[in-house]
This record gives C-alpha cells, structure tokens and sequence, in this order.
C-alpha cells in the first residue's frame, strides 16, 4: 500500500508506503512509490515527504532509490526526514 495526505500546505504531501514482510525486496515499494510520484505530479503536488525511525534501513535504502533527500529530523534525532522535490 502507497499513499499520500495533504498536510497545511496546498502541493506538499505526507507520503507512506507499507509492504507486508513476504513482498519486501521484490521492487513492489519502488513501483508503488513512482506511480504515486505520477500521480502527484499530474496533480500540482510539487513535494513529497516521509518522517520514519531513523534505524528503518528498508525505507532509507528505497528514498535513496528514489532520489529523496534525506535528513535527522530536528525535532527528533531518532527521526529521519526523507523528501523529493517535483
């Protein structure tokens, strides 16, 4: 499953993406990801962004993947801000 929420900003969005153990490593996140990066994009959405637990190695491997910029959450070291630019 992929999703995106609007948050206070009118073409910025929260973006998840949830794989149950079996499916994991098989490209099924990525392909998810880019077709709800589509989909934003023909939708006006100019950034996407996820806040996870820093130790998720599964989803930082996927936002390098994608091309997100990654940085530790300011308010929350234990958080890791991955965001994509449209």
């Amino acid at each position: 499953m992929s999703r995106y929420a609007p948050n206070s900003h009118r073409d910025v969005r929260e973006i998840a993406v949830t794989i149950a153990d079996e499916w994991q490593h098989k490209g099924l996140g990525a392909s998810l990801m880019n077709a709800l990066i589509q989909t934003a994009r023909t939708q006006g959405i100019k950034q996407m962004y996820s806040v996870n637990l820093s130790n998720d190695t599964a989803m930082s491997a996927l936002a390098k993947e994608l091309g997100m910029s990654s940085i530790c959450d300011p308010s929350d070291p234990h958080q890791t801000i991955h965001s994509l630019t449209l």
